[in-house]
């Protein structure tokens, strides 16, 4: 991860924080009760209460996103695949699942 970190340290990227706390986000996530039709159940619809937007807008150049202690939760390169590439592995996903 730090090479990763350091080639992109070294071009012109956006880095946006988050005003949020990642674990407390994946905790929060992970108590997530969802309904047969998809939608989350009771408080689980606070959900924005609690984890306000970020802000950011849209985001079109490579970016990397960090919580408010500095933790990375991604990164986004656009272009880093091929469609055909995205395609495939798509592909490949969803045969696993139907058989």
């Amino acid at each position: 991860m730090y090479v990763i970190l350091q080639c992109i340290s070294n071009t012109n990227h956006f880095i946006g924080t988050a005003p949020w706390d990642i674990t407390r986000v994946a905790d929060f996530v992970k108590h997530t009760i969802v309904t047969a039709n998809g939608q989350p159940t009771g408080n689980d619809l606070t959900f924005a209460n609690y984890f306000p937007d970020a802000g950011l807008g849209y985001i079109q150049d490579p970016a990397t996103l960090v919580d408010r202690h500095g933790r990375v939760i991604t990164w986004h390169l656009p272009g880093i695949l091929s469609q055909a590439h995205v395609v495939s592995n798509l592909m490949s996903v969803l045969s696993r699942i139907v058989n």
